[in-house]
């Protein structure tokens, strides 16, 4: 596990990555949607998993992540690792259940950004689809990622 410290310098230079491949205006989403999704980069599940809260519904790859699953082979370096099972914590828009869920570990936070990424874009650039499929759940995740201020795009 990674310190608080490190997580921040790994986080910047992932999401100076993104900005490159993805753009600018992408990054800052995926910027705020991982600034929340991880407690700003030090929640005990990202330090352990550098995900960003991504929940695995199978044991094997793709994790239940097929909008992932050929980016991953095409792009082996951010392929996931394994599963990691933590009682999830609430957030602003999300009650915890108390139940174990499993989360996907990263090799890195840059796979685990490049992901997101990806997942993002084939969703339409929208960062509230990370959230939910729920039409008012999306704009409210949506419009919520909106007050997160960027630090580094």
């Amino acid at each position: 596990m990674i310190t608080k410290e490190e997580a921040q310098v790994q986080a910047k230079a992932a999401i100076l990555k993104v900005a490159s491949v993805y753009g600018k205006e992408h990054a800052k989403v995926i910027e705020r949607l991982s600034r929340n999704e991880t407690s700003h980069y030090s929640s005990g599940n990202f330090l352990q998993t550098y995900g960003c809260g991504m929940e695995s519904t199978k044991d094997t790859f793709p994790y239940g992540w097929s909008q992932a699953e050929q980016f991953w082979l095409i792009n082996p370096q951010y392929h996931p690792t394994g599963i990691y099972a933590q009682i999830e914590n609430s957030s602003v828009l999300a009650k915890a259940t108390k139940k174990p869920k499993q989360f996907i570990i990263f090799p890195s936070i840059e796979a685990s950004f490049m992901t997101v990424s990806h997942i993002i874009k084939v969703r339409g650039g929208n960062g509230g689809t990370w959230f939910s499929k729920n039409a008012v759940e999306i704009k409210k995740y949506a419009d919520y990622l909106e007050t997160i201020k960027t630090h580094f795009v």
